[in-house]
């Protein structure tokens, strides 16, 4: 006799995780681009015909993935940001906090997963020369955006945004831990891309966050 396959209880899916999933739908697939606002909260709640309090916590959790910023007090919607990276580094930074993971393992983390999207972005040779440079000629306080930038050429030639984004969100958890990379790691990594050697791309993106 054949055995009766078991069942799972259905789930009741809530207001607030309706707003998330078309939040997070129309930006992920470009239909809203960073940069842009999402209706106001009124205009928000009509059109998805949820209460206030569902729909302010469908956007705190959307907020929380880096899909959006909330900035209470303006006339606008919520400001489309379509940084999911940020929701990476939260729980890696939740980890690093509590302990579960040691700083060495977190800059591990970020060089591994960097690496691997610097190796894979070489096959495309993308030239981000201007961008090694901005990095050398930026301010102290202006060097971590312009790594960044960097960093966020070099994903976008991976051919993998999943990996793209992990990378990215391990590096945003990972701020102040790493010792002061030198620029030549940054010079380095171009250099390597240019002309496709995916090993020296690898090791010197991992350079670049402070890895080995």
């Amino acid at each position: 006799m054949a055995q009766i396959p078991s069942f799972e209880p259905v789930r009741r899916v809530r207001a607030h995780e309706l707003v998330v999933a078309q939040v997070q739908d129309l930006i992920l697939r470009g239909e809203v681009a960073p940069g842009s606002h999402l209706p106001a909260e009124r205009k928000l709640m009509t059109e998805l015909g949820v209460s206030r309090a569902m729909l302010r916590e469908g956007l705190r959790i959307a907020e929380s993935m880096g899909l959006i910023e909330v900035r209470h007090g303006e006339q606008d919607g919520p400001l489309v940001v379509a940084r999911p990276e940020r929701g990476v580094a939260r729980v890696l930074t939740a980890l690093h906090e509590t302990a579960v993971t040691t700083d060495a393992e977190l800059i591990e983390t970020a060089a591994l997963l960097s690496g691997e999207v610097a190796a894979r972005a070489a096959v495309r040779r993308p030239d981000v020369r201007a961008l090694a440079a901005a990095v050398r000629a930026a301010a102290p306080e202006q060097r971590g955006d312009a790594e960044a930038a960097l960093h966020d050429a070099v994903g976008a030639a991976c051919g993998n945004p999943a990996l793209a984004v992990l990378a990215a969100g391990a590096r945003v958890a990972c701020p102040g831990l790493a010792a002061a990379v030198d620029a030549d790691a940054f010079d380095a990594l171009a250099e390597a891309l240019l002309v496709g050697d995916e090993v020296r791309s690898r090791e010197q993106a991992r350079r670049s966050v402070g890895g080995s």
